[in-house]
């Protein structure tokens, strides 16, 4: 992703119905198959970016802040539809077969190591290391064949 792009994505999906913060981060997510799922650091300021500019307004409902898309917000990202092209591209492209199986295990590893991690004694850490540490050079051997 290259700097702005996730304006262009957050507008992609406000163009569908209003929605609050985390509705607008898991609907991009959708939009990758669960590849890429933008962090609260990402999708909160470029709502504020994009309220500021007058490309979406908000609204409070049932106490959320709920963004909508203002004309001023559909010119734009019309302005910038290659881009937003050429990101669901590469989601589509990296959502197919094993290369999309590979994606998905790193980031089940990320996870159930974030999870583990508080629990691990040094000795486990220093195996799971040893192990990781082997995949990766595997793997980087697969790469350059």
């Amino acid at each position: 992703m290259r700097r702005g792009d996730a304006r262009f994505l957050v507008l992609e999906v406000l163009r569908e119905k209003p929605m609050h913060g985390y509705e607008v981060g898991k609907a991009i997510a959708k939009l990758f198959g669960g590849l890429y799922e933008p962090s609260p650091g990402v999708v909160y300021p470029n709502l504020q970016w994009l309220e500021d500019e007058g490309m979406v307004e908000s609204v409070y409902r049932a106490g959320k802040k709920v963004y909508q898309v203002t004309d001023a917000g559909r010119k734009f990202a019309e302005e910038g539809r290659e881009d937003l092209l050429r990101l669901l591209e590469v989601g589509r492209d990296t959502s197919k077969g094993a290369r999309w199986q590979l994606m998905i295990e790193g980031r089940q590893l990320e996870k159930m190591l974030t999870f583990a991690f508080p629990g691990l004694t040094d000795e486990a850490a220093r195996k799971a290391t040893s192990i990781l540490k082997d995949a990766r050079h595997r793997i980087e051997r697969l790469v350059e064949a």
